[in-house]
């Protein structure tokens, strides 16, 4: 379960995990947009870093939050098929999400996230 802490309300229901590096390339490529549904996928980094985006084989929009170590939004991104995305700002974990749910749950820069299943973390 994913929670913008900030505001108590629920981001995701499910987490996907994309902690090597087979599952960080592919991501959401050629996957149905029923993936996202009430799922976050997360991926996770080593280190703090300017992180880019590719929705390439990705044939539905999502929205992306990309998170700081504390579990901080740092940047907020909705993207369409085969767009590219570079956060100007550096994160170490990056989860995305259905569309709608940026939206539905509130979330903005600043706010604290709280991911279920910390034992999985970098």
């Amino acid at each position: 379960m994913i929670i913008n802490k900030t505001t108590g309300k629920r981001i995701a229901e499910n987490e996907k995990y994309c902690n090597n590096i087979f599952s960080m390339a592919t991501g959401l490529m050629f996957r149905h947009k029923d993936s996202v549904k009430a799922t976050g996928w997360i991926f996770l980094f080593d280190s703090m870093q300017k992180i880019c985006i590719t929705m390439l084989f990705v044939f539905f929009e999502i929205e992306i939050i990309f998170l700081d170590s504390k579990f901080r939004v740092s940047d907020i991104k909705s993207l369409k098929p085969f767009q590219n995305y570079c956060s100007p700002k550096q994160a170490k974990y990056v989860i995305e999400l259905e569309k709608g749910v940026i939206k539905k749950s509130g979330i903005k820069i600043g706010h604290k996230i709280f991911i279920r299943n910390r034992k999985l973390y970098k």
